[in-house]
């Protein structure tokens, strides 16, 4: 018995360390990405015209953190041009009213670029295609509700 256990320890084990080996290293260094300002501005003008569905404006802050990053500034114009009032850091003493942390990331994968907007309720996601004036959907959008 002990030998039957320890043999199935011994494959586990094995196994867990070649599928270790498979794995890549990414880097989620988002300064590192290369995208054209306009696609990121199409990307961020799009995700917000489906947040907009889900969070009022004019009633919701919407905080973006610290980050200067071309998305970050690119969804805050998105944000306040649908009548967001966007805040960047802000120490949650020194905010008025309700204010929504929103979280984002954009992926390049396979010649499309994923597009990720979170909130602590819920996600956002769709994937774009490139093309001349900037981005174009490459999928229908993708919510997941949490809780």
């Amino acid at each position: 018995m002990a030998a039957l256990l320890l043999r199935r320890l011994l494959v586990s084990g094995f196994a867990l360390l070649a599928l270790s080996a498979c794995q890549t290293a990414g880097s989620d260094d988002r300064s590192k990405l290369s995208i054209p300002q306009s696609v990121v501005q199409s990307i961020a003008i799009d995700m917000t015209s489906r947040f907009g569905e889900h969070f009022q404006p004019g009633t919701t802050q919407v905080d973006l953190g610290l980050e200067n990053s071309p998305l970050a500034n690119a969804l805050a114009e998105a944000l306040t041009r649908g009548g967001y009032a966007v805040v960047r850091g802000k120490p949650a003493d020194q905010r008025q009213g309700k204010t929504l942390e929103l979280a984002y990331h954009i992926h390049p994968h396979e010649g499309q670029i994923l597009a990720t907007l979170s909130t602590r309720e819920s996600s956002l996601s769709r994937a774009y295609e490139i093309s001349g004036e900037g981005a174009k959907p490459a999928s229908s959008f993708s919510i997941l509700r949490r809780g």
